[in-house]
């Protein structure tokens, strides 16, 4: 119990890590190019596909109502992401200020997913490891 604890402690510290690196990334980027700028999202759309494989992986491996929860999550990502690549088309300056402005209020629910879901995740240690000191106290470990 307290292997699965340690692993969960730094995936989370994992997770921190990756959320300031990214932002710091974003600043960095505001003056690059477009071709270095199009390099990232190559990059990045490879690291969200590899993502979504160890998620779903993941999810399949798990039988509770997180799983059906992180289920739920995808599939309203992925129909946010539909709408914006239907927009993406549009050519025209008010199209593209839409697209841009959905673009960023998705970018904008991610972030707020990945809190709730951080949050999700600690308060699940926390009952963990409430769970393991009754247990401990109750049955002697």
């Amino acid at each position: 119990m307290q292997e699965k604890i340690e692993k969960l402690n730094q995936k989370i510290d994992a997770l921190q890590e990756k959320t300031a690196k990214n932002a710091a990334l974003i600043d960095e980027k505001r003056n690059a190019t477009k071709e270095q700028i199009e390099s990232e999202i190559d990059t990045a759309r490879e690291n969200v596909a590899s993502a979504k494989e160890r998620a779903k992986a993941n999810t399949e491996n798990l039988k509770t109502a997180a799983a059906e929860e992180i289920s739920k999550f995808q599939a309203s990502i992925d129909a946010a992401k539909q709408k914006i690549a239907d927009k993406k088309e549009a050519r025209d300056q008010k199209k593209l200020e839409r697209y841009i402005e959905d673009t960023l209020d998705y970018a904008d629910s991610c972030v707020e997913l990945a809190m709730v879901a951080s949050e999700e995740a600690k308060l699940a240690v926390l009952e963990a490891v409430a769970a393991q000191i009754e247990y401990d106290e109750t049955y002697g470990a």
